[in-house]
């Protein structure tokens, strides 16, 4: 006998669901103003944005080695054009430096996009905010006693940073 009592809530709650829903839409229908569904309104929004000052900075070329030949050692240097294009947009600048010299080479003469030579400390690119492009050329002056005919690596670390 409780086993059909059981079964009668059981239908009953199973139902539940179904019914709370029916009286939802009707009571919005219902309840809902006419004039609700017939009026439009318009208003403005203001956005204000903030556009952050973006820097790029890209090496794009930069030689791995320098080939060393006999005549290089008997003049005392060796000639490397155009083995550093760097490119830079920045509103501040920027800044190509020298790190240390390595291999048979005793110091170094830098060209600026056949200009007169930077100083070793390096040189400063300027901004604006448009695109910059830098082609560096080297000598390499060797050390005529211990400089071999050979391909080395790259002597010279090149570094490129935003001001």
């Amino acid at each position: 006998m409780d086993n059909g009592k059981e079964k009668g809530a059981a239908k009953k709650l199973a139902c539940m669901p179904f019914a709370l829903a029916a009286i939802l839409v009707v009571s919005a229908i219902q309840f809902t103003p006419a004039q609700a569904w017939a009026r439009s309104a318009t208003s403005q929004v203001s956005v204000t944005a903030y556009v952050m000052p973006a820097a790029y900075v890209r090496t794009v070329y930069q030689a791995n080695s320098v080939q060393v030949t006999a005549a290089d050692i008997s003049r005392g240097y060796v000639e490397a054009p155009a083995a550093t294009v760097v490119k830079l947009e920045s509103e501040r600048g920027g800044m190509v430096s020298f790190g240390g010299l390595s291999g048979p080479f005793t110091g170094f003469q830098v060209t600026g996009q056949g200009g007169p030579a930077i100083s070793p400390d390096g040189m400063y690119i300027s901004g604006g905010g448009r695109m910059a492009g830098v082609t560096l050329g080297y000598r390499f002056y060797l050390n005529t006693q211990t400089a071999r005919p050979g391909n080395y690596s790259w002597p010279l670390p090149v570094e490129v940073s935003l001001e």
